[in-house]
């Protein structure tokens, strides 16, 4: 797998303003989704409940997921920052090993 650190910075803003983007559109959509009120019929009552038992089944592991965005953009710096001095002092301890295995 090959990793260029330099990319994960411009990968976590990227993943920071589509998470903003989505968060935005969510939060006003989960708004608009409360049906309202029902009149006295049948259908609309209905309608109003399924829509209200409905409305945390998608929008509560939505939420969580947007959530997860943000986490995953929040880290991918520090993450960056310590795959490149992970990879230089690994590599120069690999490096110093090639005596013992030949060009």
């Amino acid at each position: 797998m090959a990793i260029t650190p330099e990319n994960l910075p411009v990968i976590a803003a990227k993943l920071g303003v589509a998470e903003s983007t989505l968060s935005a559109v969510v939060s006003a959509s989960q708004t608009a989704s409360l049906p309202l009120p029902p009149a006295i019929d049948d259908v609309s009552t209905s309608m109003a409940k399924e829509f209200c038992d409905y409305q945390p089944t998608f929008y509560t592991p939505t939420t969580e997921a947007v959530s997860r965005w943000q986490q995953g953009s929040e880290v991918l710096v520090p993450v960056s920052i310590d795959y490149e001095t992970t990879d230089t002092g690994n590599g120069a301890a690999v490096g110093c090993q090639v005596h013992r295995f030949g060009d």
